[in-house]
């Protein structure tokens, strides 16, 4: 009613004045709400950590967000104390999905035994809430969880129900680190079946480095080694967390004896390093069980490959998906 009697009450020389006001101001609204959706485009997602160095001094956080334009400049600035961040470290964009950009920033030069608080992003299109980790002690006790096989198969869990409900209990278990055995989800080329498990397993994946290993409904995909950050080429690679030495090896799709062969040279040499090293612990972890009554069943391709040299090195602990 108020614009129909101005309509009424000037010339039409005045009514095109105001109809040019009105465009305007229309046109200020859609630049307005371009620039606040670029800059939603650049919220960071599905955080998670991992090492991919000494993880006494190291700390590799990454993320991924909207597709973004080409001068975004992965970003982590972290400090001491919650609010406050005086330190910096800039990273790299590894890989662009259909929908998603990943980014991957590592931070150098840590205290051990110490909490940092941190938020990821970048300074133009914005940054995530604070987040916390604590780099582990370099010698007394911690605790880690080790856990597999997340993929959302089965009427219990088709949408990575049972997979929340886990990664919640373990995270209460307030772990050093996660081992992940494998098969994280069922369907490796679906990318928003990646974007359900980084939902639903936020808090675990959030609250500690998580470690895994590749399984074989993995089938070496870009979703997998494009949105983890692992030491190595990420399949066959170990780290050190106080005393203990952990190994991760690579199983495959299936039995495969030549692929099992080709990791022995190395994992002796692994194992024997960390032995000369003083490690009090060495501990093992990949997908396919040597031994097992269900699902792989019994591998024998492991069996004759690793099993012996497990023994001959006395390692204390060997986990499976």
């Amino acid at each position: 009613m108020w614009e129909m009697s101005i309509s009424n009450s000037y010339s039409s020389r005045e009514n095109k004045i105001w109809t040019a006001v009105a465009v305007l101001v229309m046109a200020l609204m859609v630049v307005a709400l371009s620039g606040f959706s670029a800059s939603a485009a650049g919220d960071p997602d599905h955080i998670h950590l991992s090492w991919q160095n000494d993880p006494h001094t190291t700390m590799t956080t990454t993320w991924d967000t909207d597709l973004v334009p080409p001068e975004y400049q992965p970003e982590v600035k972290y400090g001491l104390s919650s609010g406050d961040y005086p330190y910096s470290a800039s990273g790299s964009s590894p890989y662009e999905g259909s929908a998603i950009e990943v980014h991957t920033v590592e931070l150098t030069g840590l205290f051990s035994n110490t909490t940092y608080y941190y938020q990821c992003g970048d300074s133009t299109h914005g940054w995530s809430a604070e987040q916390s980790f604590k780099t582990p002690p370099e010698d007394g006790t911690f605790s880690f969880v080790a856990l597999g096989d997340s993929r959302e198969e089965g009427a219990e869990n088709s949408d990575f129900e049972k997979w929340e409900e886990v990664a919640d209990a373990a995270t209460a278990e307030d772990p050093a680190f996660t081992l992940f055995g494998g098969d994280l989800v069922t369907d490796y080329a679906d990318e928003p079946t990646w974007n359900k498990f980084f939902d639903r397993g936020d808090s675990l994946l959030g609250a500690a480095p998580f470690m895994s290993n590749h399984g074989n409904h993995e089938e070496y995909c870009v979703d997998y080694l494009g949105r983890f950050a692992f030491p190595g080429d990420e399949l066959t690679y170990s780290f050190d967390v106080g005393g203990v030495h952990v190994t991760c090896l690579d199983t495959g799709l299936g039995i495969n004896q030549a692929l099992i062969d080709s990791q022995v040279s190395w994992l002796e040499s692994d194992l024997q390093g960390a032995i000369n090293s003083g490690s009090e612990w060495l501990v093992v972890f990949f997908h396919r069980p040597p031994y097992a009554t269900g699902g792989h069943g019994n591998q024998t391709d492991v069996i004759n490959g690793w099993v012996p040299i497990f023994d001959s090195y006395g390692v204390d602990l060997v986990i499976n998906g």
